[in-house]
């Protein structure tokens, strides 16, 4: 997009977005929200997490920016308590308590739902999680709820270059966008692996 070679495009979360514009030095900007592709708890094993006994084993997404937000799901599950001074990206190591002594197993994204049934539960990113066949509203056992203000950094953006974003043709795509009517298209298409967030 900085080359010009398109003027805006919709495919990313707004922290993936700071942090890329950041560490590149990129002069573009954040227009609005489009979706949440909320995480999921699933399991093989257990249908709710009071039943998950102590010592169980979970398994989180090996990168930083899922595991992280993996850990976080964990911490509103009420499985940990994190360190606050971790920020957007925890590791495993800032767990400050776990009162049911979970293990935590890191795997590439990709491999959790294939390894679902060597653990007790399973922190899986949306797109893994669809991928592999999962709805993520009926499937699993605890979901992220996109009206936590903590999770505004995982909406997803529309972003267009910084000199292009008073362009009226621009400004109208978002207004296209983030009409009642496309809310509603979204909603019935992706049944809740997609969430509009405007």
């Amino acid at each position: 997009m900085q080359e010009k070679e398109i003027d805006i495009n919709a495919f990313q979360t707004e922290i993936y977005f700071d942090n890329f514009k950041k560490e590149h030095k990129l002069s573009i900007v954040n227009l609005g929200y489009t979706v949440l592709a909320p995480m999921g708890i699933y399991s093989k094993k257990i249908t709710d997490l009071s039943a998950l006994k102590d010592g169980a084993t979970v398994a989180i997404p090996n990168d930083s920016s899922n595991g992280g937000r993996a850990l976080l799901l964990l911490q509103d599950a009420g499985l940990v308590t994190l360190n606050k001074e971790a920020g957007a990206f925890p590791r495993v190591k800032d767990i400050v308590a776990n009162p049911k002594g979970i293990k935590i197993v890191e795997l590439v994204a990709t491999q959790i739902p294939r390894s679902i049934e060597d653990v007790d539960v399973a922190a899986i990113n949306n797109g893994v999680a669809v991928q592999a066949g999962y709805s993520p509203l009926q499937d699993s056992i605890f979901i992220e709820d996109f009206k936590n203000e903590r999770l505004k950094p995982y909406f997803n953006i529309i972003a267009a270059r910084e000199d292009n974003q008073n362009n009226p043709e621009i400004k109208r795509v978002l207004e296209i966008y983030q009409t009642a009517e496309n809310k509603k298209i979204i909603d019935d298409y992706y049944k809740g692996s997609s969430i509009a967030v405007f």
